[in-house]
């Protein structure tokens, strides 16, 4: 696993970390390219994931935009591909979203402090035709059977979940109790 969205390193250092990989015998590459430092891969039907989502890092928030184009992935794709690598990317949501909702607020599910913006939406239409457009886009670069969604640690950035009344009724609507609200964007 190799996680870009906090440390950028590069597409030659992704190479040789597959060569690597490779001389080893391992065929699985899990590619962390989304979280809330930064957004790594070039979407193209939205733009600002990459003029705005890709700045920043783990260390400094302000770091010019890095992030990987649809063409450089394609080529590390292929370039794994002929080292029997199979790359599994990482969308991390419906937590871990705050560069997605630095560039597209409208589709944030709120939060607070440090946790602001941290999670998607679970009632927006908005949201959801978000989210599937980004995976139609990421499903034909990466030819793999799989692509990790995350799902972890909601809890940090659910705090307007309690009080926004569309939320409550979604959350009432799909019977879902206290302890289980991160499952609530399982009904997305």
């Amino acid at each position: 696993m190799l996680d870009e969205s906090r440390h950028f390193f590069g597409k030659e250092k992704v190479k040789q970390y597959l060569d690597i990989m490779a001389s080893l015998k391992l065929n699985t590459f899990h590619w962390h390219l989304t979280d809330e430092p930064g957004w790594r891969i070039e979407i193209k039907k939205y733009p600002k994931l990459t003029t705005i989502g890709a700045i920043g890092n783990w260390h400094d928030p302000e770091a010019p935009a890095q992030y990987y184009t649809q063409e450089e992935i394609k080529e590390i794709v292929a370039y794994a591909s002929e080292r029997h690598i199979t790359i599994i990317p990482e969308f991390d949501m419906p937590g871990h979203a705050t560069a997605v909702c630095r560039a597209y607020p409208e589709v944030s599910g709120g939060g607070e402090g440090k946790w602001e913006h941290f999670t998607f939406h679970p009632c927006k239409d908005k949201t959801y035709e978000f989210i599937s457009n980004i995976l139609d886009e990421i499903a034909t670069l990466f030819p793999g059977p799989y692509i990790h969604i995350g799902g972890d640690e909601v809890h940090y950035g659910n705090q307007s979940w309690f009080t926004d009344p569309d939320i409550q009724a979604f959350i009432q609507g799909k019977k879902i109790i206290k302890r289980d609200w991160t499952r609530a964007l399982l009904y997305m």
